[in-house]
């Protein structure tokens, strides 16, 4: 019953739960002294991943395509779509950014969710006749799931903020 990455399908919905860019703006602040609440919340989502076991395991039968964003979204949704071989359309306004990230990296938050790691959050997904299951489910964890945009044909991540064309920065860490 292992979801892979090779089933999502136009139209399926593109979702991500909990709030990506977390931890990487938890890193960054790793050697300022800053002890705000916000930035303390930072920190611990670095230092203290959670990684999303047991909603991946509830997502068993209803994720077309799934994978856990450890080296940023926009980098791990393109590893998803290369492998289903389509493309998707995608929203940054629909992004679920903390309250905490936007109070500390107010003009980067964007870029902390899309290029951002280690936030062990999953990208999934789901064809739109499973997506009344998902919310059913999804109303039972104390983490949020939301939908990002829309699987489509072709290739790439199109990222749209307000209708415009958004180019993410490939500032992605690399292993090698």
């Amino acid at each position: 019953r292992a979801v892979r990455r090779t089933g999502a399908a136009p139209g399926d919905g593109v979702w991500v739960t909990g709030h990506p860019g977390d931890a990487v703006a938890g890193r960054l602040l790793l050697p300022q002294a800053d002890s705000g609440v916000a930035a303390a919340a930072l920190r611990r989502r670095f230092l203290y991943p959670e990684p999303r076991v047991r909603e991946g395991l509830a997502l068993a039968g209803i994720a077309s395509a799934m994978l856990d964003v450890s080296d940023g979204l926009d980098d791990d949704l393109r590893k998803l779509l290369v492998a289903s071989g389509v493309g998707a359309e995608l929203d940054v306004g629909a992004l679920p950014l903390s309250a905490e990230l936007r109070s500390v990296r107010s003009g980067g938050a964007i870029e902390c969710a899309l290029t951002g790691g280690d936030d062990y959050e999953l990208c999934f997904a789901v064809h739109p006749a499973d997506e009344p299951r998902l919310r059913e489910l999804a109303a039972t964890w104390t983490v949020p799931v939301t939908r990002i945009g829309t699987v489509v044909s072709g290739a790439g991540c199109r990222w749209r903020l307000h209708g415009q064309p958004l180019d993410v920065p490939d500032t992605t860490y690399r292993h090698f």
